[in-house]
């Protein structure tokens, strides 16, 4: 098979091997190959950052330290290849085996491309695209299993030349840890004309029950937030806030103020939100063993 028109695959991993490997086998049986694959590691090196393809040269490279460097990693690897296609990609992604192919015939100048994304509750080791698409649950309904996203740039899955990268400066590194950044991201690209476009093509990824209400990330997403409304005079979309506020956890906004923490989430209200247990499920649950 040829490889894709130029395209460099970029993912960041930091703890999820097993999911590093499927994205590769996947990247594998693409009907055309990238050019190359850029792995950031945000850990240190190991045996898995010396991992190589028999179909494409695949990079490594590494961006540490104490928080998750989410936007130093992703403008690492942009400018670790030297393709003028870039395909960022989490970790978790299994991807449709024309992906590249028609990214390769469609992305342009001034936009970018992505897929419609589809988060599956379980997705089983060494699994290919067609093994999922046959799993029930990737045929049910919403609320049975799957989180679909159609609309706007998502940073899960998206494609964009090199030139309208940079002219956005890539992913802005003043913020910090998880969230906000990729919001930041599409909101410059829509400043500059950048268009976005969804190709009818499924990616399927994990389901992270954490991402409803990431408590464990509370600090980075509300510094985030505030750096946010200082560059564009409000606060991003994201029903985060909403919840952290609803939650008690963070002050409402005021027209000076900004977002503050009003109380820290507790290991086992932490432990909770990343199975997926509403606070309020687990208050009536104490409720209940107190009785």
């Amino acid at each position: 098979m040829s490889a894709s028109r130029d395209i460099g695959v970029i993912t960041i991993v930091k703890n999820r091997i097993p999911q590093f490997y499927a994205l590769l086998k996947s990247l594998e049986a693409s009907e055309h190959k990238p050019k190359e694959l850029v792995v950031v590691w945000m850990t240190s090196p190991s045996s898995h950052s010396l991992v190589q393809s028999d179909y494409f040269p695949v990079k490594h490279c590494f961006a540490t330290s104490d928080t998750l460097p989410i936007a130093r990693a992703r403008n690492r690897g942009a400018a670790a290849t030297d393709a003028e296609t870039l395909l960022f990609m989490d970790v978790d992604c299994v991807i449709h085996p024309t992906l590249l192919t028609q990214i390769s015939n469609t992305l342009s100048r001034g936009s970018t491309l992505g897929s419609v994304m589809t988060e599956l509750k379980m997705v089983p080791e060494n699994a290919d695209y067609a093994q999922l698409s046959r799993l029930p649950e990737s045929r049910g309904p919403r609320q049975t299993a799957l989180q679909h996203q159609h609309e706007g740039l998502q940073s899960s899955l998206f494609a964009i030349q090199r030139d309208d990268f940079e002219k956005v400066d890539g992913f802005d590194v003043n913020y910090a840890g998880f969230g906000i950044g990729d919001i930041d991201f599409a909101t410059r690209c829509n400043r500059v004309g950048i268009t976005h476009k969804t190709l009818p093509l499924v990616t399927y990824k994990q389901y992270r029950n954490c991402r409803v209400c990431p408590l464990n990330h509370l600090l980075d997403i509300v510094r985030n937030a505030n750096l946010y409304k200082q560059k564009w005079g409000y606060y991003p979309k994201t029903q985060w806030l909403t919840t952290f506020m609803a939650r008690g956890f963070v002050s409402k906004a005021s027209a000076h103020a900004p977002l503050a923490v009003t109380r820290l989430p507790t290991a086992k209200e932490i432990r909770s939100a990343i199975a997926g247990i509403p606070v309020e499920r687990q208050a009536e649950n104490e409720a209940r063993l107190s009785a």
